[in-house]
């Protein structure tokens, strides 16, 4: 029984892929196997290599195309009568040229051209942004956090720290290209000798990250962005509250997953700016979050 099953799985393993073309934004393409489609993305073999290529970047795929892995550049040309043509430049003379398109082998003669496509040397390749340890398809993140700060001056004369928590959200549809826009709150608290101190910061932030060395456990992020900040002081019988603008900033790391959660590890700080002069604070957060 064991050579027949042993066979069967290198029969099983030796069968090839599902070969297609894909064509980008930039009018790149590429004969390569597909391993799985989403409804976010592609997720293909080429020359040894797997990448997620996100489906708001590609033009279309073509399933009947087949052949050994390669790629090449459609051109588009627009001619004087204002129809235009894609096609793949198989070769130019002086007077025109022969470009390979969807419907066979077609002669343009460049007299009839009013606008040119401009013109690679080299062929085109897949980006490393899209190898499967390194891409960002567009997706929804909630996470909730604790937080630690050491207070600045003036305020750490009599309170030197501050402690509490909050949640932010990530939107997918605010992702445009590596970055991401989110919405951050933060209640933090600060008791010392019967003052009280409170700050609930409210901030709209850009969010940055990157793998490096294609490790996936090398993710790290970086977080900068504007706030709004409510802070309430209490001293004995004597309080006063009021709102000032602000500002808040982290960097961490986020190498930790595990299916569609991860952890987030971060340094932050955070300023207010009041019409008396300015307070900062600075500590550290730890989080976890979802991906949808």
């Amino acid at each position: 029984m064991k050579p027949k099953l042993y066979l069967t799985l290198i029969i099983l393993l030796s069968l090839p892929l599902s070969a297609f073309e894909i064509i980008l934004e930039n009018g790149d393409a590429f004969i390569c196997d597909l391993i799985t489609e989403t409804d976010k993305s592609y997720k293909i073999l080429y020359k040894d290599k797997e990448y997620s290529i996100p489906k708001t970047e590609v033009i279309s795929t073509d399933s009947t195309k087949k052949g050994a892995h390669s790629a090449f550049r459609y051109s588009k040309f627009t001619l004087k009568d204002g129809s235009k043509i894609n096609g793949v430049i198989a070769e130019e003379n002086n007077d025109s040229y022969t470009l390979k398109t969807d419907l066979g082998f077609l002669v343009v003669e460049k007299k009839r051209v009013a606008e040119f496509p401009a013109k690679s040397k080299t062929a085109p390749e897949l980006s490393s942004t899209y190898l499967s340890t390194n891409v960002r398809l567009p997706e929804t993140r909630i996470g909730i956090f604790g937080s630690g700060y050491a207070n600045g001056k003036p305020i750490s004369d009599t309170n030197a720290s501050s402690g509490g928590g909050g949640l932010y959200v990530e939107p997918a549809f605010l992702q445009w290209k590596f970055m991401r826009f989110g919405l951050r709150s933060e209640f933090l608290q600060s008791f010392h000798a019967g003052n009280s101190i409170t700050f609930f910061n409210n901030s709209a932030y850009i969010n940055m990250s990157r793998v490096f060395l294609e490790k996936p456990m090398l993710d790290f992020y970086l977080n900068l962005g504007a706030s709004a900040s409510n802070v309430s002081y209490k001293k004995g019988s004597e309080s006063f509250s009021g709102t000032n603008p602000g500002g808040y900033f982290e960097v961490g790391w986020q190498g930790i997953k595990f299916k569609n959660m991860y952890l987030r590890l971060g340094l932050n700080s955070f300023c207010n700016f009041e019409s008396q002069g300015s307070f900062c604070a600075g500590g550290g957060s730890l989080g976890v979050g979802v991906r949808f």
